[in-house]
């Protein structure tokens, strides 16, 4: 039996924070939560104090490109291992990898040389750093009047055949495709992807209302980066911002930096969607 009991002065949890805090650990598990006389810590545990330090839950980055100066389209374990000690640093405990639109031998290249090293992270038994999850393909079936950072002229039209080429190099990896939906074949594509077990988000798209809707009836549940790269709501053409705040079953994330969104953009966010809908990304690069 492993035990581990870590001391801090005090533990965030969702719902409280505790003061004097205890964290029980068992082989890896946490099994107990709570202020210090209120948990018992069995004999043979091996105590951890941590002083005034507080204990949090890790932070799961979705949308992430790089960081450490290292680009994960690099597909390299270096290059893993340099953003999963960066992210470690403040707070974040794993992340899901994310792709940008390149040539699409350039992009299969990257997603097999993730999916190598994510496939191989517990069983080599790492050193304290966070953990990669999965991929997240962000590109290239994305809009070219909304493609923000990615090259125009390595987007392409939805298309099952080339989806599943990366999905082949993924190895099983992939876990989100970015999509914009009003792009021909994007319905197509969609299904697939859902059937494959792959989780399709909304963005870098200037859909309509209509359009985005459709989407989500079919199984679209997640938005990245919302109000960036999106067609701008207004009050006759609430576009695709309208359906993503106004649709309980859809996930948004935001970049909550100060600077990709304005804090009362940021307001109106949390206001439609509630914390439990909004999700945090940092969609970081290498810098």
């Amino acid at each position: 039996m492993s035990l581990l009991a870590l001391a801090a002065r005090q533990a965030f949890t969702p719902l409280e924070v505790m003061a004097d805090a205890i964290v029980l650990i068992d082989d890896g598990v946490i099994r107990a939560v709570g202020s210090r006389n209120a948990v018992t810590v069995p004999r043979g545990a091996r105590m951890l104090e941590l002083g005034n330090k507080i204990l949090a839950p890790g932070f799961i980055d979705i949308h992430i490109h790089g960081g450490g100066g290292h680009d994960l389209m690099e597909g390299t374990r270096q290059a893993v291992e340099a953003v999963a000690r960066s992210v470690l640093e403040h707070g974040t405990t794993s992340f899901v990898p994310t792709t940008l639109s390149s040539p699409p031998e350039v992009l299969r290249k990257s997603l097999a040389g993730l999916h190598g090293v994510i496939s191989s992270w517990k069983a080599e038994q790492r050193k304290v750093m966070a953990t990669p999850l999965g991929i997240h393909l962000e590109g290239p079936f994305i809009s070219a009047e909304c493609r923000g950072a990615h090259p125009r002229a390595d987007l392409q039209r939805p298309s099952v055949a080339l989806f599943e080429k990366f999905r082949d190099a993924a190895g099983g990896s992939l876990r989100i495709l970015t999509l914009a939906p009003e792009l021909e074949g994007a319905t197509e594509l969609q299904q697939y992807a859902i059937e494959k077990g792959v989780g399709i988000a909304l963005g870098h798209s200037n859909a309509t209302y209509e359009a985005a809707v459709k989407a989500i009836e079919a199984g679209a549940a997640h938005a990245v980066h919302v109000f960036n790269a999106m067609r701008p709501f207004a009050h006759r053409d609430p576009g695709i911002l309208g359906a993503v705040l106004t649709d309980d079953r859809v996930k948004a994330e935001v970049i909550a930096d100060g600077v990709h969104v304005d804090p009362a953009a940021l307001r109106l966010l949390v206001r439609a969607k509630g914390v439990s809908r909004t999700v945090l990304v940092t969609d970081a690069v290498s810098a």
